[in-house]
């Protein structure tokens, strides 16, 4: 079974979920380095963070080779519910 066909879930934070200032300065010195060096390093860092939010898998090597794989429409879903941009549906 390829990445792309395995179960993906994000736990998202909403907006009544602590630690928004944080992850607003985290998620803006990833930009920051994107925008300045966009490589491997700069990704690898937007992967590290994202890998906490990830609720399925639980196993840390398939969350992380299922975000490499993510399509873009999802990245971005998961990157504006995480800057408070866009709330995502309670579930």
């Amino acid at each position: 079974m390829s990445p792309s066909e395995k179960t993906i879930a994000f736990n998202l934070p909403d907006r009544d979920s602590p630690g928004y200032l944080k992850r607003q300065l985290e998620i803006s010195e990833i930009q920051a380095d994107l925008r300045a060096s966009p490589g491997k390093a700069s990704l690898e860092r937007l992967v590290a963070f994202l890998l906490p939010f990830m609720a399925e898998p639980t196993d840390a090597k398939q969350a992380e080779a299922l975000i490499w794989d993510l399509p873009q429409a999802e990245l971005e879903r998961v990157m504006l519910a995480l800057t408070g941009t866009q709330v995502p549906p309670k579930a």
